[in-house]
């Protein structure tokens, strides 16, 4: 009998979240068509997925779990059982760092989000993200994650360090960090009408792929850009993916779309990424990927995805990221880095399926410590 998976989805519609989301569907699209092994059917909050369905894939469409934290209680409490008990489900599967409480389902999470994790200061987080992720998140990953988790996906080897030693955690923990390459030469080069290179006097462009969140550290970036072009004659302008009211020298260019980043990428000098903290970033990777040189936060998360492939600056010190601006114009034309394409790290979101398929048949990394789908004589 195939694994029988239901995916939740549906926290995923905007940003890394939605690129997750629609990477992972078109990989499981055609391997399903190839194997009988799984069943999916995936809950989703975008209703562009609903043409992914065929034999082995169904696509349910539902965005009340992110209208409100009501809503999306009902959903778990209410909704998830029906579709458990109509589609025969015998695998749980969350995209989004949480699981269900009162399930007895075997359930797997990928976890990619840093703050219940990483140390910053309260002052450098949002208190509404603050009181969700670091108490409430925190909270329920001290209490249950051990219990109700049979096993964990994370991007990173310092997220799956970070879990095993903060929660104690015996259960499986696999760190997969699927390829972001194009597998064509057009994707996700569609122009945008930005005029990014209109009167740009020969300055430096730099791109960062940013939130509102106050983690991202977006304020001392643009003091440290001011900074910087106050005292030298090189100017940089800074491209902003936020709405806001642009000067001369700080540009606010709103989200961009999933089709076009790689076509933005190739319109800049370097991307800077000064993030206090993140799982992975996946700008970083995509930023690889085009051959874009990177300068980025000296920080766990940026060191383990880029190595020696960036120029590193302290996030904390508006000083230190207008010297490291200074220092990657110094010797921009003298640098000779070799290309990292992602591609061939050879993981995708197959691996996935193959981490889950493995724990179920008890041979995944860790300890099992909760009955599987295979000891309960489902195969």
């Amino acid at each position: 009998m195939p694994i029988n998976l239901l995916v939740n989805a549906t926290a995923l519609n905007s940003r890394g979240g939605l690129t997750v989301v629609k990477q992972f569907i078109t990989e499981v699209e055609d391997y399903l068509r190839k194997t009988d092994e799984f069943a999916l059917t995936i809950m989703v909050s975008v209703k562009d997925f609903m043409h992914h369905n065929h034999r082995n894939l169904n696509i349910i469409y539902n965005d009340s779990p992110k209208k409100g934290f009501v809503q999306k209680y009902l959903f778990e409490k209410k909704e998830i059982p029906k579709i458990i008990k109509n589609h025969n489900i015998n695998c749980y599967f969350s995209l989004a760092n949480t699981f269900l409480f009162k399930s007895d389902l075997p359930q797997y999470v990928l976890i990619h989000n840093p703050l219940p994790f990483d140390r910053l200061k309260w002052s450098e987080v949002d208190i509404p993200s603050y009181l969700k992720y670091k108490v409430m998140l925190n909270l329920i990953y001290k209490t249950r994650l051990s219990k109700k988790v049979n096993g964990i996906i994370v991007q990173t080897q310092w997220m799956k360090n970070a879990i095993v030693s903060k929660y104690d955690y015996k259960g499986h923990v696999q760190v997969i960090r699927p390829s972001v390459s194009s597998n064509s030469a057009t994707e996700r080069l569609v122009p945008l009408n930005l005029h990014l290179n209109d009167d740009d006097n020969g300055y430096l462009k730099f791109i960062y792929p940013t939130s509102v969140d106050k983690y991202k550290n977006t304020r001392r970036l643009i003091q440290a850009v001011e900074r910087y072009n106050q005292v030298s004659a090189q100017k940089v302008i800074l491209f902003l993916t936020l709405e806001g009211q642009s000067t001369e020298l700080v540009k606010y260019i709103g989200k961009i779309p999933y089709e076009s980043m790689y076509w933005v990428y190739r319109q800049m000098d370097a991307l800077i990424f000064p993030s206090l903290t993140e799982t992975l970033g996946l700008p970083l990777q995509e930023a690889l990927d085009n051959d874009l040189h990177v300068l980025a936060a000296d920080l766990p998360y940026a060191r383990e995805v880029c190595g020696l492939h960036a120029d590193y600056f302290n996030p904390r010190s508006v000083e230190d990221i207008a010297y490291g601006i200074g220092k990657y114009v110094r010797k921009k034309n003298k640098i000779k880095r070799p290309s990292r394409k992602y591609g061939d790290m050879n993981h995708s979101y197959i691996d996935f399926l193959d981490f889950i398929k493995e724990c179920e048949l008890g041979k995944g990394e860790g300890s099992p410590h909760r009955r599987s789908v295979a000891s309960q004589g489902t195969f």
